[in-house]
């Protein structure tokens, strides 16, 4: 790393003040022992304070002076060879050297053919060219080394001055040592430490991670299967409740689910947060789970769709993840030989065109790049018809884009022009455009001409004209030319000022957003916590430290024993150690219900009106979304016909088939502004609206109740009064104590679900 530096080092000091006496160099750099670089027609020498040539111009590449010697190369064909120069100009060591590092505690490391040794001041070999894969400088005594293996690979060690090899080359990396220990990594990616007293391991190479192996030094530590079990037994000490998967390679969670997948010999299953095996390890890959509890999932190399019982939905005949996704009822099959190889079937196996394309991308969104193999790409739908001609650039990061979301797609021209076109392939700018544009978030497109960044929306008209600078953020995206769905802002640069500053999606400015709120840190009453001890200063995987929970009053609720946690949902958070997984159930619910309920929710259970997602963590505020679907059950129980639901785009922040069930039964409605909250808490005079409109439509007659009875009876809102006085005539609904209805109030799972249950009684 340090010759790299010193480089750079050098590169930018190539420039100074042009001495008169040179006539007109390319440039001059700064003086160090008394000798400049300069360059003369892409060739480089040194001068000396008096601006006379010392070293002629002949080098192709040069490291200032430092020490009285500079290192200088030639270029021989397409080899540099390096060599050494004295303040005179003298050759110390000839051009014939393969590279030269510079002098690190009286130790140079050197190459020559191909082989690597250590020269000392006196540029005598000091430790003989034994290594064939690179080496280090010295620093604290020891230098990094590396002898390739019979497939090219470097495997390094440690030597100290006396070139004796402390810790032996036979490791992917090896550090310098710390209190005597040099931490390695080996041929199997598992990390270990060796004494460099003896060159032994005193830690095996058997951790799966580099934390895991500091916290394994810290505490003493030498068996790894130690410390998951000492994490595992210190949490018990704690009263906490954790299933350990040791046997397992890999655990992801599902968030917004129940559901999480364990990874056996790179294969994955699907498992309930509670251990609940529903599938044996037979996927490939599984995705994310949507509102209607489905997931992509590939099989034996063909990809389908699975529900939350890992049950198949969707048939695996799809090639890619995005044909499943989609379900297009079409694929692309293929016959080789003179011909264009590939034709779109349907899934029966009748053709949609000929066979007529040499190459395809998957369908995205309803839509397919292929190509003919003559003027360029073009997009197909799935009855086979192409919306556009063939004459747009292939896919890439330049190129064409498949179909988003939005029911758009970038395209690229020849000579490196684009627009946007739609699902007819009519186009969006009138324009061309010279660079690709890109989407701006909130229906709108980024743009760049001569004048700066503007934005158009989706008819292709002007809602900002340009103005702003083009810039790239650290991730490769559009930094200040993207608006943030969340607030409605974007950040831009005033072309003319430099100025950043915020506008919204009409191009007013407007103020910064405000810093996030430190609650949205909190999943289920608990956030993340690290306990800070440090870092050993191997590389970014060698930190020190754990992970724990902290509650909302500062409190530490799970004390600091785990190398990565997850975040809690549905009652569990993922957990690991030295990459053995478990997962965490949350111990501010440290009982799945109740114990005055549950007796009564076993016979519901029994019942079936328990559904998937009200069956855990019911001590805590039931959402809407969890609620439509207590309904809908009881409703389809009630009255034995199942309910079509209401069109997948009725709300416009889920397409749950619960939901949708509970709207078309006149169940539920929306909160405005076409959402329905699915994630929203219930209060006790909500449900009861809603699981009455419920018994309504299941045939069930009202016997109304004098909410004035009550002393909280005034406190029900005139929408909720007809729901809960025929709740409580029914005796379905009960007070909550000191003859009170409490209205207001949140209403957990359990209570939710005896509601439902005794309605249905």
């Amino acid at each position: 790393m340090r010759r790299f530096l010193t480089a750079l080092l050098c590169t930018a000091l190539l420039a100074g003040t042009m001495p008169a006496a040179l006539g007109a160099p390319d440039y001059v750099g700064g003086y160090f022992n008394g000798r400049a670089a300069f360059s003369e027609n892409g060739k480089t020498g040194f001068l000396d304070e008096e601006g006379r040539v010392v070293v002629p111009a002949v080098y192709d590449d040069v490291r200032v002076y430092d020490g009285g010697y500079a290192r200088v190369a030639q270029w021989v064909g397409d080899t540099q060879r390096w060599g050494v120069l004295d303040v005179e100009g003298n050759q110390i060591l000839s051009l014939e050297y393969d590279w030269i590092g510079e002098l690190c505690e009286g130790l140079r490391a050197v190459s020559l053919n191909g082989k690597w040794g250590y020269l000392d001041e006196a540029f005598q070999a000091a430790i003989p060219y034994q290594f064939t894969g690179g080496a280090e400088d010295f620093d604290g005594g020891y230098a990094q080394v590396a002898i390739r293996d019979e497939d090219g690979t470097p495997l390094w060690g440690l030597i100290d001055r006396a070139g004796n090899q402390v810790v032996p080359c036979r490791y992917l990396w090896a550090a310098r040592p710390d209190g005597g220990l040099a931490r390695v990594q080996s041929r199997e990616e598992l990390y270990g430490a060796v004494d460099v007293s003896t060159g032994e391991e005193a830690y095996p190479c058997q951790f799966r991670s580099g934390e895991a192996l500091s916290r394994a030094i810290e505490e003493g530590v030498s068996d790894p299967d130690l410390l998951w079990k000492a994490a595992a037994q210190a949490g018990e000490n704690q009263g906490l409740s954790v299933t350990w998967y040791p046997e397992c390679e890999g655990l992801m969670r599902r968030y917004g689910t129940d559901r999480m997948l364990l990874v056996k010999d790179g294969k994955s299953g699907l498992f309930g947060l509670d251990g609940t095996q529903y599938t044996g390890f037979v996927f490939d890959a599984v995705g994310e789970f949507d509102n209607q509890g489905r997931a992509t999932a590939a099989r034996d190399g063909a990809w389908g769709k699975i529900d939350l019982n890992g049950d198949t939905v969707v048939d695996f005949v799809y090639a890619t993840q995005e044909e499943a996704a989609d379900e297009v009822g079409v694929r692309f099959v293929e016959q080789w030989g003179d011909q264009p190889p590939y034709a779109l079937a349907s899934l029966d196996g009748k053709l949609l065109t000929g066979y007529r394309y040499w190459a395809y991308r998957p369908f995205s969104h309803g839509y397919a790049m292929v190509t003919d193999g003559g003027e360029g790409w073009g997009y197909v739908d799935t009855t086979g018809r192409e919306i556009t001609p063939l004459q747009y650039g292939g896919y890439g990061d330049l190129g064409s884009d498949d179909f988003g979301a939005d029911g758009c797609a970038v395209v690229q021209y020849a000579g490196r022009d684009y627009n946007v076109i739609d699902g007819q392939g009519r186009e969006l700018f009138a324009q061309r455009q010279g660079r690709k544009p890109w989407r701006a978030g909130l229906g709108l497109w980024g743009y760049e001409t001569e004048e700066g960044v503007g934005f158009v929306d989706g008819a292709g008209r002007v809602v900002i004209q340009p103005q702003y600078f083009y810039l790239t953020d650290p991730k490769g995206f559009m930094r200040g030319n993207v608006f943030d769905e969340a607030t409605g802002l974007a950040q831009v640069w005033d072309s003319q000022n430099s100025e950043p500053y915020y506008i919204d999606a009409a191009g007013a400015r407007a103020a910064a957003p405000e810093a996030v709120d430190e609650s949205a840190l909190f999943h289920e009453g608990l956030a993340w916590t690290h306990s800070e001890m440090g870092s050993s200063g191997f590389g970014l995987d060698w930190g020190m430290g754990a992970w724990g929970f902290q509650d909302q009053t500062g409190g530490l609720a799970v004390p600091h024993l785990y190398d990565a946690v997850g975040y809690f949902d549905h009652g569990y958070a993922s957990v690991q150690v030295d990459g053995v997984f478990g997962m965490l159930k949350n111990p501010l619910c440290r009982e799945d219900t109740s114990p005055w309920a549950a007796q009564e929710l076993a016979q519901a259970r029994e019942g079936g009106y328990v559904t998937p997602r009200c069956g855990t963590y019911q001590t805590y505020t039931i959402t809407r979304l969890q609620f439509a679907e207590l309904a809908v059950n009881y409703l389809e129980k009630a009255t034995g016909e199942t309910v079509a639901p209401a069109p997948a785009d009725t709300f416009s922040d889920t397409a749950d088939e619960a939901v949708l069930k509970a709207y078309a039964a006149g169940i539920v409605q929306g909160t405005g502004e076409g959402g329905f909250s699915p994630d929203g808490p219930l209060t006790r005079e909500q449900l009861a609206a809603m699981l009455w409109r419920a018994m309504e439509r299941a045939g069930i007659a009202a016997e109304s109740a004098d909410l004035t009875a009550h002393a909280d009876g005034g406190e029900v809102s005139d929408w909720a009064a007809r729901g809960m006085s025929a709740l409580v005539g029914r005796k379905v609904l009960e007070g909550t104590g000191e003859n009170a209805l409490s209205p207001k109030s949140s209403c957990t799972v359990e209570q939710a679900v005896l509601l439902v249950f005794r309605a249905a009684k």
